[in-house]
């Protein structure tokens, strides 16, 4: 346990030895986490005033016709994702059944019910690289917005 204390305060005294400038130029991608964060019980201390959610507290300084757009926005980006995710899923899925059944015709199996069709896969392809592509195009624009406005960009959660 004390070596664990240990390493987290000499790793928080490297990151603050590294200045905040360096910090703040570091560019990562949204999708990807942090690799120095990526154990869920090492938290960086937060400052003085900091809140755990800064995009509420951004909001707050938009006009009430902004606030309704960039709700619509953000809620427009979760509802997107959700729905990449769903046919992301059911692509994957139908992929697994033809390789199943490619498998177990490998294995000298007999398949009698042969429920993949190769045009549904292409079909299950098209619809979710459609999905993705609006996630892409939803989170862009709310970035677009975010930076207009002098907020940063968060990537909400999926509820």
């Amino acid at each position: 346990m004390k070596s664990g204390q240990a390493f987290l305060a000499k790793r928080l005294a490297q990151l603050m030895n590294q200045g905040e400038s360096a910090k703040r130029d570091r560019k990562q991608p949204i999708d990807q986490p942090i690799p120095s964060t990526s154990r869920q019980d090492q938290q960086q201390p937060m400052e003085q005033g900091e809140s755990g959610n800064a995009v509420t507290n951004q909001v707050a300084v938009l006009s009430q016709k902004y606030q309704r757009t960039f709700d619509r926005m953000k809620k427009r980006l979760v509802e997107s994702k959700k729905i990449a995710k769903e046919k992301r899923e059911e692509y994957c899925k139908h992929a697994d059944l033809k390789f199943s059944q490619q498998l177990a015709l490998a294995m000298g199996k007999e398949i009698s019910d042969s429920t993949y069709d190769p045009d549904t896969e292409k079909k299950l392809e098209q619809e979710y690289v459609a999905a993705r592509k609006r996630v892409y195009s939803v989170r862009y624009k709310l970035k677009k917005f975010m930076e207009r406005h002098g907020l940063r960009f968060e990537e909400p959660d999926l509820d």
